[in-house]
């Protein structure tokens, strides 16, 4: 396969996905090749694609080892750090609500009153 099918390719993918960013010019690729320039994560799927190869081992071959991703991660250990959703079960609520957080608060004397009687501490 030749550079230029590799870019006639992937402007099709870029066409089908609408964001030009899959697209990958003659040079760019030469460039790749050449370890002149890293791909872009779009760019990198659109070579996984033509390729036929799966995107981690191409990103992998960048420098970028995708597949340690979760060890490594977990190593990181951050109790209270999770992704959007429902929190473990075993997770501490963290935010609290402007009522909640101001009966744990201590009150100080001297507290000023604000608009619709919220305590200014």
């Amino acid at each position: 396969m030749s550079v230029r099918d590799v870019a006639v390719m992937s402007r099709d993918i870029a066409k089908q996905r609408n964001n030009h960013d899959y697209y990958v010019a003659h040079s760019t690729l030469a460039d790749i090749e050449n370890g002149k320039q890293l791909p872009s994560i779009s760019k990198l799927y659109s070579l996984s694609v033509i390729y036929g190869r799966r995107y981690d081992e191409l990103a992998a071959w960048c420098g970028v080892p995708i597949a340690d991703a979760e060890k490594e991660h977990r190593a990181l250990a951050f109790p209270r750090t999770y992704l959007l959703g429902t929190p473990p079960e075993n997770a501490e609520r963290v935010i609290l609500s402007a009522s909640e957080l101001r009966r744990k608060l201590p009150r100080r004397s001297g507290s000023r009153r604000g608009r619709c009687g919220e305590s200014f501490i």
